[in-house]
């Protein structure tokens, strides 16, 4: 059974907040009133105006510059406004689940330098998986994209790239077979083989099509896969509240490990193609 990246990443909203926003109060002191007043919004029940507004504070707020300890809790906070704002806000679904990714990362990396426990990177199991209600031409979007990825992670590893593995490929492409199975399409997208010419050219670093962003090569294959999720979010046209969170959470899992890899963390990285 194969395990892939996930994003079981938000927790419990109200706990993480809380935590967060004591300790953000005892750092600043009395002298911060705006910012007891972001925490004391976004403990509110979610609305899409309250949430966004938490989350593009809290994005701010945990940009370099600030303290160590200040720039961690904020990016805890983000994650989870961000989080609320991909439920409560359907038009900016794509773009909560794609800032939710970048600021839980953060998080993860911030509390590595101050010695704290960090969050594991998440997983999903795409054999438990046994129902996806989404159009199924936008299913196959994405298991086109999932078979591209195991194909071109298999080139790599094949030339010795490092951290390009087999196992990785193959993932991928139980992904994409299973995505495949569960669409019940008479037809199958995935053509196995694909064009090799920039994988040989550019096997490192690559600029990245969508934005030209100079990033390594595996790093712009995991984000391209990414997107594909963030994509069916606006696509498809009739979906489920379950298979709404699975993208959600699938998507989160892509970006985050194009993030491990290497990949750059600014917004326009992964929403360029989305505006588009």
């Amino acid at each position: 059974m194969q395990t892939l990246r996930d994003a079981s990443l938000h927790g419990t909203k109200a706990l993480a907040i809380a935590a967060a926003g004591a300790l953000l109060l005892s750092l600043e002191g009395c002298s911060t009133p705006n910012l007891e007043a972001q925490v004391n919004e976004a403990a509110k029940p979610d609305t899409c105006e309250s949430a966004y507004e938490s989350a593009v504070s809290s994005n701010s707020a945990m940009a370099a510059g600030r303290p160590l300890m200040s720039r961690y809790l904020n990016a805890l906070i983000a994650a989870s406004s961000w989080s609320s704002v991909s439920v409560s806000c359907p038009a900016r679904a794509a773009e909560g689940i794609a800032h939710a990714a970048q600021a839980a990362y953060t998080a993860q990396q911030l509390a590595g330098r101050l010695g704290l426990a960090a969050a594991s990177a998440p997983s999903v199991d795409f054999g438990a998986l046994v129902k996806l209600d989404m159009d199924t031409d936008v299913l196959l979007d994405i298991a086109l994209e999932e078979d591209r990825a195991g194909f071109s992670l298999g080139v790599l590893a094949a030339r010795g790239v490092d951290n390009a593995t087999l196992a990785a490929s193959d993932a991928h492409k139980t992904a994409a077979q299973r995505l495949v199975s569960l669409s019940g399409a008479s037809s199958d997208p995935r053509q196995k083989v694909y064009a090799v010419d920039q994988l040989i050219s550019h096997p490192q670093t690559v600029h990245d099509p969508a934005n030209m962003l100079e990033t390594p090569t595996l790093a712009a294959i995991e984000m391209n896969c990414a997107r594909s999720y963030l994509t069916a979010l606006t696509d498809s046209k009739h979906i489920s509240k379950n298979t709404l969170a699975w993208l959600a959470d699938t998507a989160k899992a892509r970006l985050w490990h194009a993030y491990e890899l290497g990949y750059p963390l600014v917004d326009e990285a992964v929403l360029s193609q989305q505006s588009e």
